[in-house]
């Protein structure tokens, strides 16, 4: 009886050549479980939506096109985009009696820890992407009082370079 050798070939061609069974896909994939925690949050995050990746690294993501996450495959990729940034700077100063002053305790709620932050330790960052404009309040406020003291408010607004993950099941 002979033995069909050819096809054996063809079997094992395709073997050593990296190819497998339709729908799956191989090779250049990185299983969840060897990501580190912050990248399996980013990427959980991303799924469905994208999401920035701040203090992620993003070498498993820019190093595999796909991610094998709870027996699925999942095509990664990492774009760069430009994003606003906004420091405060908060300096002691005496403002003319025609100056608007506002008492720390007096701002919205949502921009007065970070005004307070500017005022205790001289300046606050804000995190790239936590704001795609200067918010508003700040905009109308030269002066900050807070204890018995009086700060002068100005703002250094940058660019930042941003990366967004985008994770998407492949079928």
């Amino acid at each position: 009886m002979r033995k069909p050798v050819p096809a054996v070939a063809v079997v094992l061609l395709l073997l050593l050549a990296g190819c497998s069974a339709p729908g799956v896909i191989e090779g250049d994939t990185v299983a969840y479980d060897d990501l580190d925690e912050s990248q399996q949050d980013a990427f959980r995050d991303a799924i469905g939506s994208n999401t920035t990746l701040t203090g992620v690294d993003a070498a498993p993501f820019r190093n595999h096109d796909y991610v094998r996450y709870e027996g699925k495959q999942y095509r990664v990729g990492v774009s760069r985009s430009w994003s606003a940034s906004y420091t405060i700077e908060a300096s002691p100063d005496d403002p003319s009696e025609d100056a608007t002053v506002r008492a720390v305790e007096e701002l919205p709620p949502d921009i007065r820890d970070e005004v307070r932050t500017a005022v205790t330790e001289g300046s606050y960052y804000a995190p790239v992407g936590k704001w795609d404009a200067l918010p508003e309040p700040l905009n109308e406020v030269d002066y900050v009082r807070y204890g018995n003291e009086t700060y002068e408010l100005s703002y250094v607004v940058g660019d930042a370079v941003s990366r967004t993950l985008t994770a998407e099941r492949v079928e």
